[in-house]
């Protein structure tokens, strides 16, 4: 059952995690109604109550297990460790909404495998969001984005994000409801970096960015130049 006071717009599952709670935390800080999603919906509740405690303004976050949240919002945001993905869509498919978008930030980072966080595994359906649109059913629209955002930048509520959301799909209107999304983020901005399978190219990202935070022990991401005015997704 939904809490009457908060009608989600967005459900996060790993809301728990370091990355989801930050993005938790700053949907919530301009206004979007958060559902956080965990195995343990006790531990999503504890979750929600911190980042509204934080916020000071209650009733914009709540905390489910998992398929709960799934099924809360009509854009669910996985942010998962690469080492659960399958499972957590195997349990979240059947309570998704029938035309549901899913935003997989799944990094095939090698550290799944106990490996350097400098380096990627090779995935079998090419990405995992190309791996989620394989395992979900076919009405579910599926985006890859949020790759190149770091948990500190969107933690930080005394910044804008000041960086671009690589956004990867094939349906255009379920992009343009994310870019949406993204665009309430001061300095969060949306680019349409093509079809599904251009996650294949974004997911290793991370691995990039972290190489480069490491040599110059900075934080950096991605904006990109050149690109025209106006909306810069759907197309």
């Amino acid at each position: 059952m939904i809490h009457a006071s908060c009608t989600p717009a967005v459900s996060i599952i790993g809301g728990t995690g370091g990355f989801g709670g930050a993005l938790a935390l700053r949907l919530a800080s301009v206004g979007v109604a958060v559902a956080i999603g965990s195995r343990d919906a006790g531990r999503a509740a504890a979750a929600a109550a911190a980042l509204e405690e934080r916020l000071e303004r209650p009733g914009l976050v709540v905390g489910y297990d998992n398929p709960t949240a799934a099924g809360a919002a009509s854009i669910v945001c996985l942010s998962v460790p690469l080492v659960a993905h399958l499972d957590t869509l195997r349990a979240i498919r059947r309570a998704l909404r029938p035309e549901a978008i899913v935003v997989d930030n799944t990094a095939p980072l090698a550290t799944a495998l106990g490996g350097r966080p400098t380096r990627v595994v090779g995935l079998w359906a090419g990405s995992a969001a190309e791996e989620a649109r394989a395992a979900l059913p076919a009405t579910v629209r599926v985006l890859a984005a949020f790759h190149t955002i770091a948990e500190q930048t969107l933690a930080d509520l005394c910044k804008p994000v000041g960086e671009d959301v690589l956004i990867c799909g094939d349906d255009a209107d379920a992009k343009q409801a994310l870019a949406a999304l993204v665009e309430r983020m001061p300095g969060a901005r949306a680019v349409d970096v093509g079809r599904l399978e251009m996650a294949r190219y974004v997911e290793p990202l991370p691995a990039l960015l972290i190489s480069i935070n490491r040599r110059y022990r900075c934080h950096v991401g991605i904006r990109l130049t050149g690109l025209p005015e106006g909306p810069l997704t759907g197309a």
